[in-house]
């Protein structure tokens, strides 16, 4: 038994199986010893009277500590000795990025925009050069010398609204994620 595999025996609370395996790694391991004893002594902690013992208070970093163990408690050992499913580096912001689910949403849309643009721009062209016609005669004599000028630059609105399109999406996921923190917050209190 080594090292690790007495640490795993420990947090599995001891069972009957490998207590001889556990034992005589004690006997030739110093910090295991360490580890065993402090076990036998909880366990006759708890054999005798709870009432008459002193509580006494944990060292600084003792919850997160068992609180990791536990994380890792029944994930066994790789080949390399690194434990499978321990806590990894944190990625790269731009494969955070990437993988986001709204990213990919977002990157979708404007490829579905840009390929239908490309396939049917009358669909996007039509209503925007309608709506642009009405708000002209509501406006005025002046606003049909921009109604000319959005008609004639239609394939640059249409890139405007696909290169729009991701950052729209981006703009309402960011929003959401920052009410949902707003409610969870109000409702905490």
């Amino acid at each position: 038994m080594k090292c690790p595999e007495l640490e795993r025996w420990l947090d599995e609370g001891m069972p009957e199986a490998g207590r001889a395996d556990a034992l005589r790694h004690g006997e030739s391991c110093a910090g295991c010893a360490e580890l065993l004893a402090a076990a036998a002594a909880v366990e006759a902690m708890l054999r005798d009277d709870p009432v008459a013992i002193e509580p006494v208070a944990a060292p600084p970093g003792f919850t997160n500590a068992v609180l990791a163990r536990i994380e890792h408690a029944g994930r066994s050992p790789s080949r390399s000795g690194a434990w499978v499913g321990a806590p990894r580096q944190r990625e790269p912001w731009w494969i955070t990025w990437a993988l986001d689910p709204v990213s990919v949403v977002a990157i979708t849309a404007a490829v579905v925009v840009a390929a239908i643009a490309r396939l049917h721009p009358a669909w996007f062209l039509d209503p925007g050069f309608a709506w642009i016609d009405k708000s002209s005669e509501w406006a005025g004599a002046a606003s049909r010398e921009a109604a000319t000028f959005f008609r004639a630059s239609a394939p640059v609105w249409i890139a405007i609204g696909v290169g729009l399109a991701p950052l729209v999406i981006w703009g309402l996921a960011i929003f959401v994620r920052r009410l949902e923190r707003l409610l969870l917050l109000l409702a905490a209190r």
